[in-house]
């Protein structure tokens, strides 16, 4: 019986051992082989993916086509630039960097010096060169930095720039100084238009020279904000005086970046339609310009009075 015992035994236990050996490899978590070569290639190609980005990226801003650049950004993507607030959205990242680069030819470079996959979302990191040659003339800006960008991946497996941020290296230079001579003749040829457009009795003519957002504060009545207010109300003028003999002198002038200020007197016979006397004027005016993308300047504020008692339909109407 106890021989009998013992071979019965044995079997039942090797069972035991081979089920419990199965429980324990069906629990082990499952851990897929590690192939290290084809790591490497999947880093390798998605250089290759920051590099054709950053290429096009840098070619389209070369080209001036921001249209075409904006194209790597996903619709809600969002610009973190230096010195100014966060730039939400596709649309005003156009706008924003059409403004921006539209006074300049660029030639820009990208170095991406890593970058890191993680799913549909990557990070890269580099550094950037760029020179700004403005349109008008002028010196060449030369421009470096660094950057740190979110791409996400889209369903068709392109990548586009999710987030992006950047600053320079270099602290801002400060801004070359003003050069008031020039820009006391600019304004000088500006008021010699002003003059001869009010004597042609032509108001588009003169009306170019304001901003759209220009105020006219004319003595005697309220102010006229805009430019079409103050079309209306030199239109007005003209359609009851004619404007003769203007001259407009600039006694000083003030620049600070894109605003200049004039001030001066002005002379001025304004000749009745009606056939009545003529009445000559004489005033003081203060004049606020400011510099358009394209360079030149125009009439943004502008206030005056008259040294003598005048008509106040005329007097209303312009310096």
């Amino acid at each position: 019986m106890w021989r009998i015992h013992r071979i019965n035994r044995f079997p039942i236990v090797v069972g035991v051992l081979v089920m419990a050996a199965a429980l324990l490899v069906a629990c082990e978590p499952v851990r897929p082989a590690v192939d290290v070569h084809a790591q490497g290639a999947a880093e390798e190609d998605m250089d290759a993916v920051m590099e054709a980005i950053w290429t096009e990226y840098s070619d389209s801003i070369g080209a001036g086509d921001i249209e075409r650049w904006v194209q790597a950004w996903v619709d809600d993507g969002i610009q973190m630039p230096p010195g100014e607030p966060a730039v939400m959205g596709k649309p005003n990242i156009l706008a924003r960097n059409s403004a921006a680069f539209e006074p300049f030819d660029v030639n820009m470079s990208i170095t991406n010096q890593e970058v890191v996959v993680a799913g549909g979302w990557a990070y890269a990191r580099g550094v950037y060169e760029a020179t700004l040659m403005p349109k008008v003339g002028g010196q060449e800006i030369p421009v470096d930095g660094k950057y740190m960008t979110i791409l996400q991946k889209q369903p068709d497996g392109a990548w586009k720039i999710y987030r992006d941020i950047f600053n320079s290296n270099v602290p801002p230079s400060a801004p070359p100084p003003p050069d008031v001579e020039a820009v006391t003749a600019e304004i000088e040829d500006l008021f010699t238009e002003y003059g001869a457009s009010l004597g042609a009795g032509d108001a588009e003519r003169w009306i170019a020279l304001w901003t759209e957002d220009g105020v006219q504060l004319p003595p005697g009545a309220p102010p006229n904000v805009g430019r079409d207010a103050i079309y209306a109300s030199i239109k007005a003028a003209l359609e009851q005086f004619a404007f003769e003999d203007m001259e407009i002198d600039v006694e000083e002038v003030l620049v600070a970046d894109d605003l200049a200020i004039a001030r001066g007197m002005y002379t001025v016979t304004y000749v009745p339609h009606d056939g009545s006397a003529s009445i000559p004027v004489d005033g003081k005016y203060t004049s606020t310009f400011q510099r358009q993308p394209d360079g030149s300047w125009k009439l943004y504020r502008d206030i005056f009075n008259s040294n003598v008692p005048a008509p106040q339909s005329s007097d209303n109407a312009a310096p």
